[in-house]
C-alpha cells in the first residue's frame, strides 16, 4: 500500500496528476470517470480551483482513498494520508463516498429547484 503524507492542497493536486498518469488516463478520461469536466481536471491540476466535493469525486475516480489521522500534541500537525485502496480496508474508518456524494447531489438539486 503506497502512502503519501499531505501537507497542502498542492500535494493533493500533484498526487492526483501522478495517479491519473499512473492509471494511463487522459484528463478527459479522468473527468468522464469522475463526472466532471475536462476543464475542471486541467484547472485543478494547475492549481486554479477545485471545491471539496468535486475534488473528492475526482480522487475517488482515480482510486485514491483519503484517510485523516489525528496526531498527538507532540506531533508537528495532524496529517492526511492519501492511500491507494488497501486490499483489506478497515471498516471502522471507511466512508461510503458515493452515498455522501449522492446525498449532496440530491440536496443541491433540491436547493436549485427551490430557488426557481
Amino acid at each position: 500500500m503506497d502512502t503519501t503524507e499531505i501537507r497542502s492542497l498542492a500535494d493533493i493536486r500533484g498526487l492526483a496528476r501522478a495517479r491519473r498518469r499512473e492509471l494511463g488516463l487522459t484528463q478527459a478520461e479522468a473527468a468522464l470517470r469522475a463526472g466532471v469536466s475536462r476543464q475542471f481536471v486541467s484547472y485543478f491540476e494547475r492549481g486554479e480551483g477545485g471545491d471539496l466535493i468535486t475534488t473528492l469525486r475526482l480522487l475517488s475516480a482515480l482510486q485514491v482513498t483519503l484517510l485523516a489521522v489525528a496526531g498527538s500534541a507532540a506531533d508537528s500537525a495532524a496529517s492526511v494520508d492519501l492511500v491507494h485502496p488497501p486490499k483489506e480496508p478497515d471498516a471502522s474508518v471507511m466512508v461510503d463516498l458515493d452515498a455522501h456524494l449522492s446525498s449532496f447531489d440530491r440536496w443541491h438539486r433540491a436547493l436549485g429547484d427551490d430557488r426557481g
